[in-house]
């Protein structure tokens, strides 16, 4: 489903999900440009995390910790959910997709955006549109 993400020219990826993510890797397409590091325990070493997201130009996510960990740096984040319906009522938005909680979340998601591949698809633009590719 994120292929089109991945596919963006002039990106790197870096894989930062906690847990097992060795066989979701693998299923990605040939040659995406995803990182990830193996020593890096993303459950429990909080510090390397914090040094990931920070070297980080943009997350790009869904509600999780990581969210929230880059957005208390101030790191810019893309918070994806489809057709405007927030996961959580601290993701809801003002009408201006900002999160009324951290200033550098945007909330990426529309009410036309109704499923998951119509929304990856969406950022996948949005992306490819940010100058140098960022």
């Amino acid at each position: 489903m994120v292929a089109s993400l991945l596919a963006v020219p002039g990106v790197q990826f870096v894989d930062v999900q906690y847990g097992d993510t060795v066989a979701e890797r693998a299923a990605l397409a040939p040659g995406a440009r995803l990182a990830h590091f193996d020593d890096v325990d993303c459950y429990r070493d909080l510090d390397e995390v914090l040094a990931i997201l920070d070297a980080c130009d943009l997350l790009i996510t869904t509600s999780n910790a990581n969210a929230h960990l880059a957005a208390a740096l101030g790191k810019p984040v893309w918070l994806l959910y489809p057709a405007e319906r927030a996961p959580f009522h601290y993701w809801a938005h003002g009408g201006d997709h900002r999160s009324l909680w951290y200033p550098s979340v945007e909330i990426v998601s529309a009410p036309g955006l109704a499923d998951w591949p119509q929304l990856i698809a969406h950022a996948a633009r949005k992306l490819a549109q940010m100058p140098t590719g960022k």
